[in-house]
Protein backbone atom coordinates (compact mmCIF):
# COMPACT_ATOMS: atom_id res chain seq x y z
CA UNK A 1 0.00 0.00 0.00
CA UNK A 2 3.22 2.39 0.49
CA UNK A 3 4.11 1.76 -2.79
CA UNK A 4 0.86 3.59 -4.17
CA UNK A 5 0.42 6.11 -1.92
CA UNK A 6 4.50 7.05 -2.91
CA UNK A 7 3.72 6.96 -6.81
CA UNK A 8 0.67 8.87 -6.41
CA UNK A 9 2.43 11.42 -4.36
CA UNK A 10 4.94 11.68 -7.83
CA UNK A 11 2.11 11.27 -10.22
CA UNK A 12 0.59 14.40 -9.19
CA UNK A 13 3.38 16.63 -7.94
CA UNK A 14 4.48 16.05 -11.79
CA UNK A 15 0.95 18.23 -12.53
CA UNK A 16 2.40 21.25 -11.18
CA UNK A 17 5.23 21.03 -13.45
CA UNK A 18 3.07 20.08 -16.47
CA UNK A 19 -0.06 22.76 -15.75
CA UNK A 20 0.37 25.74 -18.30
CA UNK A 21 -1.76 27.79 -20.92
CA UNK A 22 -0.58 25.98 -23.87
CA UNK A 23 -2.40 24.68 -26.86
CA UNK A 24 -2.58 20.55 -27.41
CA UNK A 25 -1.54 18.66 -30.61
CA UNK A 26 -2.02 14.78 -31.31
CA UNK A 27 -5.29 14.91 -30.04
CA UNK A 28 -5.43 11.61 -32.17
CA UNK A 29 -3.52 9.75 -29.24
CA UNK A 30 -6.85 10.34 -27.27
CA UNK A 31 -9.07 8.30 -29.37
CA UNK A 32 -6.60 5.00 -30.49
CA UNK A 33 -7.91 2.36 -27.62
CA UNK A 34 -9.35 -1.09 -28.36
CA UNK A 35 -13.06 -1.94 -28.79
CA UNK A 36 -13.00 -3.65 -25.41
CA UNK A 37 -12.76 -0.42 -23.71
CA UNK A 38 -14.23 1.77 -26.41
CA UNK A 39 -17.55 -0.11 -25.35
CA UNK A 40 -17.63 0.95 -21.81
CA UNK A 41 -15.51 3.99 -21.84
CA UNK A 42 -12.16 4.38 -22.73
CA UNK A 43 -10.46 5.07 -19.32
CA UNK A 44 -11.99 2.32 -17.43
CA UNK A 45 -9.11 0.70 -19.34
CA UNK A 46 -6.54 2.10 -16.84
CA UNK A 47 -7.45 -0.68 -14.12
CA UNK A 48 -7.76 -3.73 -16.58
CA UNK A 49 -4.55 -5.92 -17.19
CA UNK A 50 -3.92 -7.10 -20.56
CA UNK A 51 -2.35 -6.07 -23.63
CA UNK A 52 -5.25 -4.36 -24.92
CA UNK A 53 -5.23 -1.80 -22.34
CA UNK A 54 -1.49 -0.90 -22.46
CA UNK A 55 -2.42 2.83 -24.33
CA UNK A 56 -4.25 3.26 -21.49
CA UNK A 57 -1.81 2.53 -18.97
CA UNK A 58 1.78 0.83 -19.79
CA UNK A 59 0.93 -1.01 -15.91
CA UNK A 60 -1.55 -3.61 -17.61
CA UNK A 61 0.88 -5.43 -19.15
CA UNK A 62 2.36 -6.71 -16.11
CA UNK A 63 -0.06 -9.43 -15.58
CA UNK A 64 1.06 -10.96 -18.50
CA UNK A 65 2.50 -14.56 -17.64
CA UNK A 66 4.02 -15.38 -21.24
CA UNK A 67 2.64 -13.62 -24.25
CA UNK A 68 -0.96 -11.49 -26.08
CA UNK A 69 -0.86 -10.14 -28.98
CA UNK A 70 -4.09 -8.07 -30.39
CA UNK A 71 -4.55 -6.31 -33.84
CA UNK A 72 -7.34 -3.43 -34.47
CA UNK A 73 -9.06 -1.75 -37.53
CA UNK A 74 -11.26 1.31 -36.11
CA UNK A 75 -13.24 3.43 -39.35
CA UNK A 76 -13.73 6.83 -37.37
CA UNK A 77 -15.02 8.46 -40.66
CA UNK A 78 -15.93 8.21 -44.25
CA UNK A 79 -12.21 8.41 -45.22
CA UNK A 80 -10.47 8.70 -41.51
CA UNK A 81 -9.32 5.41 -39.87
CA UNK A 82 -6.41 3.87 -38.19
CA UNK A 83 -4.70 0.43 -37.56
CA UNK A 84 -3.07 -1.03 -34.69
CA UNK A 85 -0.85 -3.94 -33.62
CA UNK A 86 0.35 -4.24 -29.96
CA UNK A 87 2.31 -7.69 -28.30
CA UNK A 88 3.83 -8.06 -25.16
CA UNK A 89 6.47 -11.10 -23.68
CA UNK A 90 7.15 -11.67 -20.17
CA UNK A 91 11.16 -12.08 -19.69
CA UNK A 92 11.07 -13.05 -16.15
CA UNK A 93 12.66 -10.11 -14.90
CA UNK A 94 9.93 -7.92 -16.40
CA UNK A 95 7.28 -8.05 -19.25
CA UNK A 96 8.07 -5.72 -22.39
CA UNK A 97 5.70 -4.67 -24.67
CA UNK A 98 5.90 -3.27 -28.23
CA UNK A 99 2.71 -1.43 -30.44
CA UNK A 100 2.34 -0.05 -34.02
CA UNK A 101 0.03 2.61 -34.36
CA UNK A 102 -0.75 3.81 -37.80
CA UNK A 103 -4.21 6.36 -38.54
CA UNK A 104 -5.21 7.83 -41.82
CA UNK A 105 -6.30 10.82 -41.69
CA UNK A 106 -7.51 11.17 -44.96
CA UNK A 107 -7.06 13.44 -47.87
CA UNK A 108 -8.41 16.99 -48.45
CA UNK A 109 -7.97 19.13 -52.05
CA UNK A 110 -5.63 21.64 -52.28
CA UNK A 111 -6.81 25.29 -52.16
CA UNK A 112 -4.63 27.75 -54.25
CA UNK A 113 -6.08 31.58 -55.03
CA UNK A 114 -7.13 33.37 -58.97
CA UNK A 115 -4.95 36.41 -59.61
CA UNK A 116 -7.41 38.18 -57.51
CA UNK A 117 -6.63 36.73 -54.44
CA UNK A 118 -9.88 34.49 -54.40
CA UNK A 119 -9.96 30.88 -52.74
CA UNK A 120 -10.11 28.12 -55.58
CA UNK A 121 -10.02 24.73 -55.70
CA UNK A 122 -7.31 22.76 -57.34
CA UNK A 123 -7.46 19.31 -59.19
CA UNK A 124 -4.54 18.70 -56.35
CA UNK A 125 -5.14 16.34 -52.99
CA UNK A 126 -3.03 16.31 -49.70
CA UNK A 127 -2.75 13.11 -47.90
CA UNK A 128 -1.98 13.73 -43.95
CA UNK A 129 -1.62 10.43 -41.40
CA UNK A 130 0.30 9.45 -38.31
CA UNK A 131 2.90 6.96 -37.48
CA UNK A 132 4.04 6.52 -34.15
CA UNK A 133 5.54 3.19 -32.21
CA UNK A 134 5.37 2.57 -28.42
CA UNK A 135 7.74 0.65 -26.41
CA UNK A 136 6.51 -0.41 -23.18
CA UNK A 137 8.37 -1.48 -19.81
CA UNK A 138 6.04 -3.13 -16.79
CA UNK A 139 6.85 -5.18 -13.86
CA UNK A 140 4.72 -6.71 -11.05
CA UNK A 141 5.06 -7.33 -7.34
CA UNK A 142 2.36 -9.47 -6.21
CA UNK A 143 -0.70 -7.49 -6.61
CA UNK A 144 0.91 -4.21 -7.49
CA UNK A 145 2.04 -3.88 -11.10
CA UNK A 146 3.57 -0.51 -12.78
CA UNK A 147 4.88 0.21 -16.39
CA UNK A 148 6.86 3.10 -18.61
CA UNK A 149 5.90 3.69 -21.98
CA UNK A 150 8.16 5.97 -24.82
CA UNK A 151 6.38 7.14 -27.76
CA UNK A 152 7.66 7.68 -31.42
CA UNK A 153 5.25 9.98 -32.95
CA UNK A 154 5.86 10.53 -36.86
CA UNK A 155 3.16 13.19 -38.84
CA UNK A 156 2.72 13.80 -42.08
CA UNK A 157 0.39 16.56 -42.16
CA UNK A 158 -0.63 18.25 -45.48
CA UNK A 159 2.98 17.54 -46.63
CA UNK A 160 4.59 18.73 -43.47
CA UNK A 161 6.59 16.24 -41.22
CA UNK A 162 6.95 16.81 -37.68
CA UNK A 163 8.01 14.30 -34.69
CA UNK A 164 6.96 13.93 -31.55
CA UNK A 165 8.31 12.17 -28.30
CA UNK A 166 6.23 11.64 -25.12
CA UNK A 167 6.19 9.34 -22.58
CA UNK A 168 3.25 7.60 -20.41
CA UNK A 169 3.31 5.89 -16.33
CA UNK A 170 1.02 3.86 -14.53
CA UNK A 171 0.43 1.73 -11.92
CA UNK A 172 -2.22 -0.95 -11.36
CA UNK A 173 -3.18 -2.77 -7.91
CA UNK A 174 -5.29 -5.82 -8.11
CA UNK A 175 -7.18 -6.48 -4.73
CA UNK A 176 -7.09 -3.44 -3.43
CA UNK A 177 -9.03 -3.42 -0.21
CA UNK A 178 -10.97 -6.53 -0.91
CA UNK A 179 -10.99 -9.63 -3.08
CA UNK A 180 -11.61 -8.53 -6.60
CA UNK A 181 -11.36 -4.49 -6.44
CA UNK A 182 -9.10 -3.10 -9.04
CA UNK A 183 -7.53 0.18 -8.72
CA UNK A 184 -5.19 2.37 -11.93
CA UNK A 185 -3.50 5.67 -12.30
CA UNK A 186 -1.70 6.87 -15.26
CA UNK A 187 -0.23 9.70 -16.89
CA UNK A 188 -0.07 9.73 -20.25
CA UNK A 189 1.49 11.75 -23.58
CA UNK A 190 4.16 13.63 -21.33
CA UNK A 191 5.44 15.70 -23.59
CA UNK A 192 9.08 17.06 -24.25
CA UNK A 193 8.29 19.75 -26.30
CA UNK A 194 9.48 23.45 -25.30
CA UNK A 195 7.07 25.20 -27.46
CA UNK A 196 3.63 26.41 -27.38
CA UNK A 197 2.13 23.57 -28.76
CA UNK A 198 1.79 20.29 -26.36
CA UNK A 199 0.42 16.75 -26.52
CA UNK A 200 -2.26 16.52 -25.11
CA UNK A 201 -1.27 15.62 -21.40
CA UNK A 202 -3.92 13.20 -19.97
CA UNK A 203 -4.22 12.20 -16.25
CA UNK A 204 -6.52 8.63 -15.78
CA UNK A 205 -7.84 7.51 -13.25
CA UNK A 206 -10.04 3.91 -12.99
CA UNK A 207 -11.66 1.25 -10.32
CA UNK A 208 -13.51 -2.08 -11.33
CA UNK A 209 -15.30 -4.44 -9.14
CA UNK A 210 -16.11 -7.95 -10.59
CA UNK A 211 -18.73 -10.34 -8.97
CA UNK A 212 -20.49 -13.88 -9.75
CA UNK A 213 -17.29 -15.44 -10.72
CA UNK A 214 -16.47 -11.94 -13.43
CA UNK A 215 -20.20 -12.47 -14.76
CA UNK A 216 -20.44 -8.75 -13.66
CA UNK A 217 -18.01 -6.35 -13.99
CA UNK A 218 -18.64 -2.79 -12.70
CA UNK A 219 -15.92 0.26 -13.65
CA UNK A 220 -16.08 3.71 -13.26
CA UNK A 221 -13.02 6.30 -14.53
CA UNK A 222 -12.37 10.05 -14.14
CA UNK A 223 -10.11 11.98 -17.01
CA UNK A 224 -8.51 14.64 -16.83
CA UNK A 225 -6.95 16.91 -19.94
CA UNK A 226 -4.22 18.86 -18.05
CA UNK A 227 -3.63 21.88 -20.37
CA UNK A 228 -6.93 21.80 -21.70
CA UNK A 229 -8.69 21.77 -18.24
CA UNK A 230 -11.29 19.37 -19.45
CA UNK A 231 -12.94 16.98 -16.67
CA UNK A 232 -14.72 13.57 -18.00
CA UNK A 233 -16.44 10.31 -16.50
CA UNK A 234 -17.16 7.29 -17.31
CA UNK A 235 -19.00 4.34 -16.05
CA UNK A 236 -19.40 1.09 -17.36
CA UNK A 237 -20.26 -2.91 -17.53
CA UNK A 238 -19.08 -6.13 -18.72
CA UNK A 239 -21.37 -9.41 -18.51
CA UNK A 240 -19.89 -12.31 -19.33
CA UNK A 241 -21.70 -15.43 -20.31
CA UNK A 242 -19.91 -18.44 -19.75
CA UNK A 243 -16.46 -17.16 -20.69
CA UNK A 244 -18.11 -16.77 -24.00
CA UNK A 245 -20.06 -14.32 -24.91
CA UNK A 246 -19.49 -10.81 -23.46
CA UNK A 247 -21.58 -7.78 -23.65
CA UNK A 248 -20.47 -4.44 -22.88
CA UNK A 249 -22.10 -1.06 -21.88
CA UNK A 250 -21.23 2.67 -20.91
CA UNK A 251 -22.29 6.04 -20.67
CA UNK A 252 -20.07 8.97 -20.12
CA UNK A 253 -20.11 12.76 -20.33
CA UNK A 254 -17.80 13.56 -23.11
CA UNK A 255 -17.91 16.16 -25.59
CA UNK A 256 -20.08 18.32 -22.88
CA UNK A 257 -22.80 15.80 -23.98
CA UNK A 258 -24.11 12.41 -22.56
CA UNK A 259 -22.60 9.72 -24.72
CA UNK A 260 -23.79 6.26 -24.87
CA UNK A 261 -20.86 3.29 -26.15
CA UNK A 262 -21.75 -0.56 -26.45
CA UNK A 263 -19.95 -3.70 -27.77
CA UNK A 264 -19.59 -7.24 -27.91
CA UNK A 265 -16.93 -10.11 -27.75
CA UNK A 266 -16.22 -13.42 -28.23
CA UNK A 267 -13.96 -15.98 -26.33
CA UNK A 268 -12.63 -19.64 -27.80
CA UNK A 269 -9.60 -21.41 -26.54
CA UNK A 270 -7.77 -17.98 -25.64
CA UNK A 271 -8.59 -16.35 -28.67
CA UNK A 272 -10.76 -12.80 -28.36
CA UNK A 273 -12.78 -11.12 -30.91
CA UNK A 274 -13.93 -7.42 -30.09
CA UNK A 275 -16.24 -4.66 -31.12
CA UNK A 276 -17.46 -1.36 -29.86
CA UNK A 277 -19.96 1.63 -31.07
CA UNK A 278 -19.44 4.91 -30.01
CA UNK A 279 -22.56 7.40 -30.74
CA UNK A 280 -20.65 10.94 -30.95
CA UNK A 281 -22.97 14.15 -30.71
CA UNK A 282 -21.32 16.08 -33.68
CA UNK A 283 -20.50 12.91 -36.54
CA UNK A 284 -20.46 9.70 -37.40
CA UNK A 285 -20.82 6.55 -35.38
CA UNK A 286 -17.23 5.28 -34.65
CA UNK A 287 -16.76 1.71 -35.24
CA UNK A 288 -14.18 -0.29 -34.42
CA UNK A 289 -12.77 -4.34 -34.79
CA UNK A 290 -10.16 -6.24 -32.86
CA UNK A 291 -8.42 -9.49 -32.24
CA UNK A 292 -6.20 -10.77 -29.81
CA UNK A 293 -4.88 -13.84 -28.26
CA UNK A 294 -3.36 -15.27 -24.90
CA UNK A 295 -0.68 -17.42 -25.68
CA UNK A 296 -1.14 -19.47 -22.25
CA UNK A 297 1.02 -18.87 -19.21
CA UNK A 298 4.03 -20.00 -17.96
CA UNK A 299 4.84 -20.85 -14.36
CA UNK A 300 6.23 -17.30 -13.38
CA UNK A 301 4.45 -17.95 -9.57
CA UNK A 302 5.52 -21.52 -8.97
CA UNK A 303 2.13 -23.10 -9.77
CA UNK A 304 3.37 -25.24 -12.58
CA UNK A 305 1.57 -28.18 -12.69
CA UNK A 306 1.11 -30.81 -9.85
CA UNK A 307 2.08 -34.44 -10.17
CA UNK A 308 -1.50 -36.10 -8.91
CA UNK A 309 0.48 -39.07 -7.63
CA UNK A 310 2.77 -37.82 -5.11
CA UNK A 311 0.02 -36.81 -2.62
CA UNK A 312 -0.39 -33.58 -2.81
CA UNK A 313 -2.84 -31.07 -0.44
CA UNK A 314 -6.53 -29.82 -1.26
CA UNK A 315 -5.11 -26.48 -1.38
CA UNK A 316 -2.48 -27.50 -3.89
CA UNK A 317 -5.49 -29.13 -6.15
CA UNK A 318 -7.43 -26.31 -5.68
CA UNK A 319 -5.01 -23.37 -6.84
CA UNK A 320 -4.24 -25.54 -9.85
CA UNK A 321 -7.70 -26.28 -11.22
CA UNK A 322 -7.94 -22.49 -10.35
CA UNK A 323 -4.86 -21.13 -12.30
CA UNK A 324 -6.07 -23.25 -15.39
CA UNK A 325 -9.63 -22.02 -14.90
CA UNK A 326 -8.57 -18.52 -14.99
CA UNK A 327 -5.95 -19.48 -18.15
CA UNK A 328 -9.16 -20.64 -19.73
CA UNK A 329 -7.54 -23.88 -20.04
CA UNK A 330 -11.01 -25.82 -18.92
CA UNK A 331 -9.74 -29.13 -19.77
CA UNK A 332 -7.07 -29.37 -17.52
CA UNK A 333 -9.15 -27.18 -14.55
CA UNK A 334 -11.52 -30.06 -15.02
CA UNK A 335 -8.99 -32.34 -13.99
CA UNK A 336 -7.89 -30.62 -10.64
CA UNK A 337 -11.65 -29.99 -9.63
CA UNK A 338 -12.70 -33.61 -10.36
CA UNK A 339 -9.73 -34.90 -8.33
CA UNK A 340 -11.18 -32.95 -5.22
CA UNK A 341 -13.92 -34.49 -5.95
CA UNK A 342 -13.31 -37.72 -5.49
CA UNK A 343 -10.25 -37.45 -3.14
CA UNK A 344 -11.09 -33.96 -0.82
CA UNK A 345 -14.65 -34.59 -0.66
CA UNK A 346 -14.83 -33.68 3.17
CA UNK A 347 -13.23 -30.58 2.71
CA UNK A 348 -15.70 -29.71 0.30
CA UNK A 349 -18.25 -30.42 3.10
CA UNK A 350 -16.32 -28.29 5.44
CA UNK A 351 -16.90 -24.95 3.18
CA UNK A 352 -19.46 -22.54 3.31
CA UNK A 353 -22.67 -22.92 0.96
CA UNK A 354 -21.29 -20.00 -0.98
CA UNK A 355 -17.51 -21.29 -1.20
CA UNK A 356 -19.16 -25.01 -2.61
CA UNK A 357 -21.62 -22.80 -4.94
CA UNK A 358 -18.75 -21.09 -6.54
CA UNK A 359 -16.62 -24.32 -6.68
CA UNK A 360 -19.65 -26.36 -8.63
CA UNK A 361 -20.33 -23.47 -11.11
CA UNK A 362 -16.76 -23.32 -11.88
CA UNK A 363 -16.79 -27.41 -12.56
CA UNK A 364 -19.91 -26.08 -14.67
CA UNK A 365 -18.41 -23.80 -16.27
CA UNK A 366 -15.57 -26.00 -17.46
CA UNK A 367 -18.22 -28.19 -18.90
CA UNK A 368 -19.84 -25.93 -20.56
CA UNK A 369 -17.02 -24.91 -22.65
CA UNK A 370 -15.70 -28.39 -23.67
CA UNK A 371 -19.14 -28.72 -24.84
CA UNK A 372 -20.16 -31.01 -22.27
CA UNK A 373 -23.53 -29.31 -21.53
CA UNK A 374 -25.14 -32.78 -19.61
CA UNK A 375 -22.31 -32.40 -16.77
CA UNK A 376 -22.36 -28.52 -17.11
CA UNK A 377 -26.56 -28.72 -15.99
CA UNK A 378 -25.45 -31.12 -13.49
CA UNK A 379 -22.74 -28.74 -11.42
CA UNK A 380 -25.28 -25.72 -12.23
CA UNK A 381 -28.07 -27.34 -10.31
CA UNK A 382 -25.42 -28.82 -7.44
CA UNK A 383 -24.40 -25.11 -7.61
CA UNK A 384 -28.03 -24.18 -7.07
CA UNK A 385 -28.58 -26.31 -4.28
CA UNK A 386 -26.19 -23.68 -2.37
CA UNK A 387 -27.16 -21.03 -3.24
CA UNK A 388 -30.97 -21.04 -4.37
CA UNK A 389 -31.43 -17.23 -4.36
CA UNK A 390 -29.16 -17.19 -7.38
CA UNK A 391 -31.28 -15.99 -10.59
CA UNK A 392 -28.51 -16.17 -12.88
CA UNK A 393 -27.33 -19.91 -11.94
CA UNK A 394 -31.68 -20.74 -12.64
CA UNK A 395 -31.82 -18.45 -15.95
CA UNK A 396 -28.64 -20.84 -16.98
CA UNK A 397 -30.23 -24.03 -15.49
CA UNK A 398 -33.42 -23.60 -17.73
CA UNK A 399 -31.28 -22.83 -20.70
CA UNK A 400 -29.81 -26.41 -20.72
CA UNK A 401 -32.30 -28.32 -19.81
Amino acid sequence: MKKIILIITVVFSLLVVLKAENISTATYLLVNSYPEFSAKGDSVGVCFLGITSASLNPASIAGITNAEFAAMFNQYFEDINSQKISIAKNFNFAVLGFELNYIDLGTITEINSDIYGNPVLSNNTIKSSVLYTSLIFSKKIKDFGFGITSKFIFEDIAENSNFLFCIDAGIIYRNIFIENLNFGISLLNISTQTNSFYTPIDLKSAINYSIYNNFLTISGAVNYLIKDEYLSLYAGLDFSLFDVLILRGGINNNYDNINFTAGFGFVIEGVHFDYSLEVLPFSENIHKFSLNADFGKINTEGKAEINIEKGNTFKDYMESGNFYYESKQYRNAIKYFEYINLLYWRDIENMSDKEKSAFFQKLGICYYNIKDTKRALQYFERANYFDKDNEILKHWIRLLK
